[in-house]
């Protein structure tokens, strides 16, 4: 079972995800506003979730969490790669598509973090 003092970080971060991804549909999108937005998921990530004690929950459990963990953290990474290939992007096709890789993905961090959020129905 996972501790309820567990769920607050994947919420809150669920709640930044939604937001940026929000500001992604939005027909015009600041780079500086999407970077920023970007880095703090990041550093929320890093600071909330990662500092968590994987120890202090039942095995099977911390080995699930572990496992989002690390994809979370890979999906960061090329969440990163998508905006500095959205900066270098010249064609609207080309950033249009950009947009809808950044959006893909982070429906996918939100989804990493429903699991989470859902692992105590499936223990």
């Amino acid at each position: 079972m996972l501790p309820i003092t567990y769920h607050q970080p994947y919420l809150t971060l669920r709640q930044t995800l939604t937001q940026s991804q929000l500001f992604i549909a939005a027909e015009t999108v600041d780079l500086k506003l999407l970077r920023a937005s970007l880095q703090a998921i990041k550093t929320q990530f890093q600071q909330q979730i990662l500092s968590l004690d994987l120890d202090a929950v039942d095995p099977t459990v911390g080995l699930k969490l572990q496992s989002i963990q690390t994809e979370i953290s890979k999906q960061l990474r090329l969440l990163e790669v998508d905006l500095l290939f959205l900066q270098t992007a010249r064609q609207s096709a080309t950033v249009q598509q950009r947009y809808t890789q950044i959006s893909d993905r982070l429906t996918m961090l939100i989804r990493y973090c429903e699991m989470v959020l859902g692992t105590e129905e499936e223990s």
